[in-house]
């Protein structure tokens, strides 16, 4: 994990904003870790703020006070700073959610890195791609899980990702839950567009014409930055320029050939450039029924994506979790307190133990959160 320097929110910078700086021990991955929390908590409440100050100005059209209010509100504009509407994060720092964050985080640094995390509902797997994100400087858009979620709000969702992706050259992390997964399945939900995405690095059909008009202008632009800037520096051969004098070749009823390869190119480019920015987050559990039949209807998930999966969470992260759920209940003395959170632990695991013997024995299974 990159730790943070004196400007945590600092701009993505060839490489990322913040310089890396290896973490050698637990403790100090804890520490890291904890204070990339605190700051990304901090970014959350400000976004809000900032929403909240903008509606009470739209509500009363006050301009004083609110204007007052929204100066002294100071919100980064990072790629990674939380959307306003976000809840701040409340997470315990255990070994195993530690490694699993620096796996996601190191997934998330790498160009075309998507990540599928597989693991039971509740076991904290947004989370961990909420404050992975944030520490990678990475823009954040997810899918919803209400229950009027449409198609058309998806596609606007991942034409937001795509064109923040290619064409402003963000660092974007597609978070797709389990929820809306099952809202809009089949043939044309939403794995079949990720499968393409995956696969091609676009989505057919996606993009407006005048996004794609737009789209092919700003990569033409870039090509032509390039090319001038290979000229200056003399890295362009001499016979090149006299090339491109010649008059092009035309082909009967369509295009010239020159007018086709500019055209490729520019498509290339932006492909390049999304496949290399937009990274894939799936989440899937394997005890679903419909786990196996995506997996082999949507290779791409398995070929594209690196998998991790999130065991149950073993007995000194329970105890860690209801440690701090009792932080500040009246339990009594240390000793009363670690016994109460040892039999809060094993509670849940005698339950998740009962569990599997009735999925084993045919019982209809019912999943438990560790939440």
């Amino acid at each position: 994990v990159a730790a943070p320097q004196s400007g945590a929110s600092a701009p993505r910078s060839g490489g990322g904003g913040r310089r890396y700086v290896e973490v050698a021990d637990m403790e100090a991955l804890q520490s890291c870790v904890r204070s990339f929390l605190a700051a990304y908590n901090d970014s959350v409440d400000a976004q809000n703020a900032l929403a909240l100050a903008a509606d009470l100005r739209l509500a009363a059209g006050a301009q004083g006070t609110v204007d007052r209010a929204l100066e002294t509100v100071r919100v980064s504009t990072s790629p990674g700073m939380p959307p306003p509407g976000t809840s701040p994060l409340s997470l315990v720092l255990f070994t195993d959610m530690l490694l699993h964050l620096t796996r996601i985080h190191r997934v998330l640094r790498q160009p075309c890195g998507h990540l599928l995390l597989l693991g039971a509902a509740g076991s904290g797997r947004a989370s961990l791609v909420r404050i992975g994100a944030y520490i990678a400087e990475c823009a954040l858009v997810a899918s919803s899980s209400h229950a009027s979620y449409t198609m058309p709000q998806w596609r606007a969702e991942l034409r937001r990702a795509v064109l923040r992706a290619g064409e402003l050259d963000e660092q974007v992390v597609l978070l797709l839950s389990e929820a809306s997964l099952d809202l809009l399945d089949g043939d044309d939900g939403i794995l079949e567009d990720v499968n393409q995405l995956l696969n091609t690095g676009e989505v057919v059909g996606l993009l407006g014409d005048a996004e794609v008009k737009r789209v092919d202008s700003a990569m033409r632009a870039l090509s032509r930055a390039e090319e001038n800037l290979m000229r200056r520096t003399q890295e362009f051969p001499t016979f090149a320029k006299k090339a491109s004098k010649e008059p092009a070749t035309l082909i009967i009823g369509g295009p010239n050939v020159e007018e086709l390869l500019n055209a490729h190119a520019s498509n290339q480019r932006w492909v390049r450039r999304v496949r290399a920015n937009l990274h894939v987050v799936g989440m899937l559990s394997p005890q679903s029924h419909t786990f196996r039949e995506r997996l082999r209807e949507f290779p791409a998930l398995t070929n594209y994506c690196t998998v991790d999966y999130l065991h149950p969470w073993p007995a000194p992260a329970l105890i860690a979790v209801a440690q701090h759920a009792l932080l500040l209940a009246d339990v009594g003395g240390a000793e009363e307190r670690f016994r109460v959170c040892r039999a809060c632990a094993e509670l849940h695991m005698c339950a998740v133990a009962a569990a599997e013997d009735g999925r084993a024995a045919g019982a209809a299974y019912q999943q438990l959160s560790t939440a």
